[in-house]
């Protein structure tokens, strides 16, 4: 039931107009309203949403804001990255954040980053079903492992989504066998694939 009472007219217009507006939005949704009170209702929360979301993506934004320096200085280049790359490969730009924040905690520079470093992590996390953020910590492990550039994001990505490809388990069981052991494996001289395929073989035997 709609409670009318008090409105004058030009108020019952303007409700109605936004009842108008909120149906169209519902419909281009797949959704229907069916009641004037419903449409405006379902359009307030629509607009809620999208509030929120851009809440949180600006308090992503300033986290990395916060690390200063060439993080700070390129800070809307790495947020409309975000936003690209998260629409690419399925996150959205607050999860993609993530990911940038990760990489730049990990030294990655700016360049690194923009240049296909968050692209690899986005990939990885794909790939292996993973949190942006925990694939990002992935790839800047095995970079401080292998003694690898920011730029080997995508490579290291690869290796790991090959092998669990060829393996059993998945990408999170590579990587955290990867993990115990890729700074052991570099000592020893191996490198990044090297590793990675002597974890694939330990897996198709079932270990």
């Amino acid at each position: 039931k709609n409670d009318v009472s008090g409105l004058t007219a030009e108020g019952l217009r303007f409700r109605d107009k936004m009842a108008s507006a909120g149906t169209a939005a519902l419909q281009a949704f797949g959704l229907q309203a069916l009641t004037v009170a419903g449409a405006v209702t379902a359009l307030v929360g629509v607009f809620k949403s999208a509030a929120d979301t851009v809440v949180q993506f600006d308090k992503a934004l300033s986290s990395i804001r916060a690390l200063g320096g060439e993080y700070a200085d390129n800070i809307e280049a790495l947020g409309e990255a975000a936003k690209t790359a998260g629409i690419n490969f399925g996150f959205t730009a607050t999860e993609s954040l993530g990911a940038v924040e990760a990489l730049a905690k990990a030294g990655v520079s700016t360049s690194d980053i923009l240049g296909g470093a968050l692209t690899g992590a986005l990939t990885l996390a794909a790939a292996g079903n993973l949190d942006v953020a925990t694939a990002a910590e992935t790839a800047a492990s095995a970079l401080t492992q292998f003694g690898l550039a920011g730029e080997d994001v995508p490579r290291v990505a690869d290796a790991l989504a090959g092998g669990a490809n060829a393996a059993q388990g998945g990408v999170d069981e590579l990587r955290a066998a990867l993990n115990q052991s890729g700074l052991v494996a570099s000592q020893f001289g191996l490198s990044l694939e090297e590793t990675v395929g002597a974890l694939t073989t330990f897996a198709s035997a079932g270990l």
